[in-house]
């Protein structure tokens, strides 16, 4: 294999790669956030996380890392409420209306909490990924 071909190979990977990339819907942290909205949101009706996650109702389980993500944000969703109930002196509005209330909030709340807890408590405090927002 001449390096014109390797090359090409390692062209064909990177696409291969991006191609699942884009198959999934919205990035590392769209599944979490849609198990978490619907565990806060309880419409599981009382089922548990791991059969929310896992379930055999469940289409397409959740991968591991979504269902580890999730449980670690509501490991720390009392102290991420407490950092949202905190009202600065000078603005006098709740930190938790000007991030996720208003007309203008976040429409996710699930999405809300998770990189909220990526960005406060995960392993890089950074938000993971890149590319093109939705």
């Amino acid at each position: 294999m001449d390096f014109d071909e390797r090359i090409t190979l390692s062209q064909l990977v990177m696409k291969n790669r991006a191609s699942k990339m884009s198959s999934r819907s919205g990035g590392p942290y769209k599944e979490a956030a849609s198990l978490l909205l619907s565990l806060l949101r309880n419409t599981g009706k009382g089922k548990s996380l791991k059969t929310l996650a896992f379930g055999r109702s469940q289409r397409t389980p959740v991968s591991k890392s979504s269902y580890a993500t999730v449980c670690k944000t509501l490991e720390h969703k009392k102290l991420i409420d407490e950092i949202l109930s905190y009202s600065p002196k000078t603005n006098k509005k709740l930190l938790k209306n000007l991030i996720l209330g208003g007309d203008d909030g976040v429409k996710d709340i699930g999405l809300a909490y998770v990189l909220l807890f990526e960005l406060l408590f995960g392993k890089f405090q950074r938000i993971r990924g890149g590319g093109v927002s939705e």
